[in-house]
């Protein structure tokens, strides 16, 4: 012990240590129950709020993420569904102008066949006609030239 106080005594420690040991304790309780508590409630809550708002981001970045994957097969599915309707009403179209279509060829076809008969008929019927006047008709020219 007398080492001790002789390093204590060297270091020029007097019998004020006991008095600044007590003031050095006093300002540490009384500086822990003011800020040093103080700070470490704020910087837990700090750590609380950011882990918690980061762990919200993560939550609301998966539900936009699932919202994004439910609204791109929506619009797929209404996709494929508007083009399965415009197919459907572009066949029925079709169709419907195919018939008219043919129909419409017939009655042309129809026409063109009767108008075909007509003018045949009408073509022999004056052949006939010409073929009977051809002798007189002859005769006249002959008559002329002759004359």
């Amino acid at each position: 012990m007398d080492t001790f106080l002789a390093v204590f005594t060297s270091l020029g420690v007097d019998s004020s240590l006991l008095i600044q040991i007590i003031i050095i304790a006093v300002a540490f309780f009384a500086s822990k129950l003011l800020f040093l508590n103080q700070l470490q409630f704020i910087l837990e809550n700090r750590e609380e709020k950011t882990i918690k708002l980061e762990n919200n981001a993560d939550e609301n970045m998966n539900k936009v993420t699932k919202m994004m994957t439910d609204y791109k097969q929506s619009t797929d599915s209404a996709m494929k569904e508007a083009m399965k309707n415009f197919n459907d009403k572009k066949q029925v179209i079709t169709k419907k102008m195919d018939d008219f279509f043919k129909t419409t060829e017939k009655e042309v076809n129809l026409q063109i066949e009767t108008s075909r008969e007509k003018i045949e008929k009408d073509i022999s019927e004056n052949q006939s006609k010409y073929l009977q006047e051809v002798d007189t008709l002859s005769e006249d020219l002959i008559k002329k030239i002759i004359h």
